[in-house]
């Protein structure tokens, strides 16, 4: 099963079934049983942990004057000492007839256009993996190729994951990482 789901993860086009792998075959969580932080960095883990106070994770729509969503925001910030690492991710979804950040799977991709592309999401600022040996960050087209599964998503709780490649702070070789999250939802407004 787990090679089974690594191979589907490497194809985007089938970035849905994310979902149901194994988490730690991919690294990415699937039933984590309540708040927990994990994060992989070429294949070493750190967690998984308890979210330490303030982690939390917001969305917020915004709709024109048909109520059809036009912005779409998601976040989440996680830290845990518990588990030795840091998650900072912000990403966007925007223009005509997206279908808003909900429980799925999407690529992170450069916009090109008016908008971003179903199934895709675009960073805000970047993306920012904090560890005790280095921290790791992607941003713009530098986070192409990247993921991020949610696999549910309400109002009072997120749990999913980000996976990348990303640059290391440190001069360092860009790393494969993943940040595994369940969090409060501390904002809410899809």
């Amino acid at each position: 099963m787990r090679l089974v789901c690594a191979q589907l993860l490497s194809s985007a086009a089938l970035l849905w079934f994310a979902a149901s792998c194994n988490g730690h075959a991919t690294g990415g969580p699937v039933g984590f049983s309540g708040p927990t932080l994990e994060v992989t960095v070429d294949g070493t883990h750190l967690g998984p942990g308890l979210p330490d106070p303030g982690s939390s994770a917001s969305l917020a729509d915004t709709r024109d004057q048909f109520a059809q969503i036009t912005d779409s925001q998601f976040r989440v910030f996680a830290g845990s000492t518990q588990a030795g690492a840091t998650c900072q991710l912000s990403f966007e979804q925007f223009g005509e007839n997206v279908a808003g950040i909900h429980a799925g799977g999407y690529q992170l991709a450069t916009v090109a256009g008016a908008g971003t592309a179903d199934g895709t999401v675009t960073p805000i600022g970047g993306e920012r993996v904090l560890t005790p040996g280095d921290s790791y960050q992607c941003a713009g087209s530098t986070c192409d190729g990247g993921s991020l599964v949610i696999s549910a998503l309400d109002s009072l709780h997120v749990e999913g994951y980000f996976t990348g490649t990303l640059s290391s702070d440190s001069g360092a070789a860009p790393a494969d990482v993943v940040c595994s999250f369940y969090v409060q939802m501390g904002s809410y407004a899809p």
